[in-house]
């Protein structure tokens, strides 16, 4: 089955340059610069953003003083990694700070990991 037959081998190229134009035209009638809604959609999405930036800075700046503010009340209290150098809240020497004999399973286990008694 043979297509449209046409002319010579300009009327072709004439043909596909008119619809190449065609083509063109278009693209050219639906650029969002043209559209005047445009505009205020992109100044919507910019001021959204930029709103959306400012409740994130203020929920990594009351994160990192959530952070700080435990710090220094575990620090007040002597508790966490730099207390004892343990790493272990409480743990320490045999008795440490606990009765003798209100150990946990983790410090029991630890003393006999090291072959201490307790």
């Amino acid at each position: 089955m043979k297509g449209k037959e046409t002319g010579s081998f300009n009327d072709r190229l004439s043909e596909q340059a008119k619809a190449k134009q065609a083509l063109l035209e278009r693209a050219k009638a639906k650029n969002p610069v043209n559209d005047p809604a445009f505009a205020e959609r992109q100044a919507a999405r910019k001021a959204a953003a930029e709103e959306r930036e400012k409740r994130e800075a203020e929920k990594r700046a009351n994160r990192a003083g959530t952070a700080v503010a435990a710090a220094e009340q575990r620090s007040w209290r002597g508790e966490g990694r730099g207390a004892r150098g343990t790493g272990v809240s409480g743990g320490g020497s045999k008795g440490g700070s606990r009765a003798r004999g209100a150990c946990s399973f983790v410090t029991v286990a630890r003393d006999w990991q090291v072959g201490r008694s307790s």
